[in-house]
Formats: C-alpha cells, sequence, structure tokens
C-alpha cells in the first residue's frame, strides 16, 4: 500500500489497465495501475467509475460537495427542479 501511496504522490502520471480473473469460481477484475516507479494490482469485483475512484481514494468513505456552485450546475445541465429538490432532501 505504501508504494502505490507513493507512487501516486511523487509519479507525473498513472497508466492503468483492467483483466479479467476468476476468484473462487466467481469473476473478478484486476486493476493494474502503474508508471515507471511502480506496479500496483487490485482485485475488485467492479471495474466501473466509483470503483476506479475509490482505488484512488484508498477505499475511504466516498464524499461529495454539494454547494452553490453545484446548484447552478444542475441548473446549466437543465436538471428538472423535481430532481434539483429530490437531490436537496436527501441531504437533508
Amino acid at each position: 500500500e505504501a508504494i502505490f501511496r507513493n507512487g501516486i504522490e511523487y509519479g507525473s502520471y498513472q497508466q492503468i489497465d483492467d483483466t479479467g480473473a476468476r476468484v473462487n469460481g466467481d469473476n473478478q477484475h484486476v486493476q493494474i495501475i502503474c508508471n515507471p516507479s511502480y506496479s500496483a494490482y487490485f482485485t475488485t469485483a467492479n471495474k466501473d467509475r466509483l470503483t476506479i475512484i475509490d482505488l484512488f481514494n484508498n477505499f475511504a468513505p466516498r464524499q461529495y460537495i454539494y454547494n452553490q456552485e453545484v446548484q447552478e450546475l444542475l441548473s446549466t445541465f437543465n436538471i428538472s427542479i423535481k430532481m434539483q429538490d429530490a437531490v436537496e432532501q436527501a441531504l437533508k
């Protein structure tokens, strides 16, 4: 883990790839994150965007920012008022 953290912190770029793997009969995904200084391998059940974000954040609990700028973006991207209200209610 320390090698991965240092590679992320001090590397000027990261490369990522994945390949399938079977773990105890279940399909999994091996995520390979590397640069010229290190290679790190992680086996995960999913390979979606949130899984990759979780990898780079060391699986810390996800945190989201909801402020005036986000409210303006929701409006700019024509998110319905109903959905905007639902987001605000969920955060209360």
